[in-house]
């Protein structure tokens, strides 16, 4: 495996190199830099290696310049001390975030998702449509400076009032940046079913159902949301469905 570290501090550049070497004598790296602009004449000049461990601040800017200026297809595994970075690190190409100081156990479980990436890749499987498709399982969401890791088990569901909200089982709530639409699409319908244009559900949130005006039907979810939450008579029936399934 071919790998190329970017990393502006010699101390971790060493230790990193060392626990590469650790992991695998053959892993060869190909380059240490130290800077955006080192790597932008670097990637210009030579084949991309498999693998990147990148600094994301380096001695002349944010190493995410390097992306916005080059077309890069390596897998990336990102080093940083600052949390904030996680959610635009997780919009490129990256496997794992890995928070400074780091340890050797954090390059090894980087170096796994590597190996487990390339292999899945690299496995032929059967005919395109065997699979089922797979759903997301995990999200990323920002309170403030914070950035948290929520299951969707944790979540009760999602409500559009001008914006998306993501609200926990908990209670806690959090902005979305996707519509309804595109998580319906990504959610497994046997958990989350979208009971009208302002909310997406999830089955165990779904306390009762009562008649309400106008052929519809209030439903009761827990939390409970601000605004009384009504399901068309149309969806009624396959609500019901869903529910006893």
């Amino acid at each position: 495996m071919n790998v190329v570290i970017i990393e502006d501090e010699l101390h971790s550049a060493q230790k990193l190199e060392k626990y590469l070497k650790a992991y695998d004598p053959e892993i060869r790296i190909a380059a240490t830099l130290t800077s955006v602009r080192d790597s932008l004449a670097y990637f210009r000049q030579h084949a991309e290696p498999q693998l990147i461990f990148l600094d994301i601040q380096l001695s002349d800017g944010p190493s995410f310049s390097i992306f916005e200026q080059l077309q890069i297809e390596s897998y990336v595994i990102f080093l940083t001390a600052y949390e904030e970075f996680a959610l635009k690190a997780f919009d490129l190409n990256s496997l794992d975030y890995i928070l400074k100081p780091f340890t050797e156990a954090d390059v090894m479980r980087g170096l796994r998702k590597y190996e487990s990436m390339v292999a899945h890749r690299a496995f032929p499987g059967p005919p395109r449509g065997s699979f089922p498709k797979e759903y997301r399982h995990r999200f990323l969401v920002r309170k403030g400076q914070q950035i948290h890791t929520l299951r969707t088990t944790e979540i009760a569901y999602f409500y559009k009032d001008e914006v998306v909200m993501l609200v926990k089982k908990d209670g806690t709530t959090f902005l979305y940046d996707a519509t309804l639409e595109e998580l319906e699409d990504e959610l497994d319908p046997r958990y989350f079913f979208r009971i009208n244009r302002q909310y997406l559900v999830n089955y165990p949130s779904i306390q009762s159902l009562s008649p309400g005006s106008s052929n519809r039907y209030k439903i009761a979810l827990e939390p409970a949301s601000k605004q009384d939450v009504f399901v068309s008579q149309s969806k009624v029936a396959p609500l019901k469905t869903w529910l006893t399934t």
